[in-house]
C-alpha cells in the first residue's frame, strides 16, 4: 500500500511539471471544460484515504477547523456564497471549478493527514514538491533553448510571447511564481544538505526567473529575500 501511494505520488511530480502538456480539453452539456491528468490522481489519493481511514481521516479535518474558528467561518461564508452563486446561475463549468476547489483542499488535508499519522515523511513530502520545479526548469530551459517565439499559441488562446520563458505552463507569470517557490523550497530543502547544491541552485532558478520577464515575480523575489535576510 505504502509503495502504491508512493507510485502516485511520483506521477503527480511528473504530471504536475507537465503543465499544459497534459491539458484535455472535453465537450460536456454543450460548454468545453477542461480535465488535467493530474486532477485523476489527486482524486485517486483523497479516495485512498477516506477508505482506508475514514473515521480518522474525517476527525482529522473537523478538529483541523474546530481550533480554528476564524478560518472555519470564513472557509463557511466561501462555500456558502460559491453555492448560492454555482445554484443561482445554474452553469456546469461552475459546478465543475467547485468541484475542483474542493478536491484540492481535500487533498491538501489528505497529505497533511499522512504526515500526521506518520505514514509518510515530511522531508520525502518536500523532495517530491522540489523535483516538480527541477523538471519544470529543465522544460523552461528547453522550451526557451529551441521555441522561443510562442506567438503561434496565440491561436489556441494563449497569449503571445515572443522570447519569454513560458515553460510547460504557458504562462511566465505562473512559471516565475513556480521557480520562486522551488528556490525557497530548495534552499530549505533537508535533501539538499551540501551548501554547494543550495548555491547552485541559485543561479539556475534565478536565470530562469529573470527570462521570464515576470515583473510580479521580481517583485515577490524581492520582497521574500528581503523577508528572509530580516528574519535570518
Amino acid at each position: 500500500m505504502k509503495n502504491t501511494r508512493n507510485r502516485v505520488l511520483w506521477i503527480l511530480v511528473g504530471l504536475l511539471s507537465l503543465g499544459q502538456l497534459q491539458r484535455i480539453e472535453l465537450s460536456l452539456f454543450s460548454h468545453t471544460a477542461t480535465l488535467y491528468f493530474h486532477d485523476i490522481f489527486v482524486l485517486g489519493l483523497i479516495f485512498h484515504v477516506l477508505f482506508t481511514k475514514p473515521y480518522s481521516f474525517l476527525e482529522f479535518v473537523w478538529q483541523f477547523f474546530a481550533t480554528r474558528k476564524k478560518l472555519s467561518l470564513f472557509a463557511g461564508i466561501t462555500v456558502v456564497s460559491t453555492l448560492i452563486s454555482v445554484l443561482g446561475s445554474r452553469d456546469t463549468i461552475a459546478v465543475l471549478y467547485f468541484l475542483r476547489l474542493a478536491s484540492y483542499l481535500l487533498f491538501g488535508f489528505s497529505l497533511s493527514f499522512l504526515v500526521t499519522t506518520q505514514q509518510l515523511l515530511p522531508k520525502y513530502l518536500s523532495f517530491q514538491a522540489l523535483s516538480v520545479g527541477f523538471i519544470a526548469l529543465f522544460l523552461g530551459f528547453l522550451q526557451y533553448a529551441l521555441i522561443p517565439d510562442t506567438r503561434f499559441l496565440a491561436i489556441l488562446g494563449w497569449d503571445d510571447h515572443y522570447r519569454r520563458l513560458i515553460g510547460s505552463y504557458f504562462d511566465p507569470g505562473f512559471t516565475g511564481a513556480l521557480f520562486l517557490l522551488a528556490l525557497l523550497l530548495g534552499l530549505s530543502n533537508p535533501y539538499v544538505k551540501r551548501v554547494s547544491s543550495k548555491i547552485a541552485l541559485i543561479p539556475s532558478y534565478t536565470l530562469t526567473i529573470i527570462l521570464t520577464f515576470s515583473h510580479a515575480t521580481y517583485l515577490a523575489g524581492l520582497l521574500s529575500f528581503v523577508f528572509l535576510a530580516a528574519h535570518s
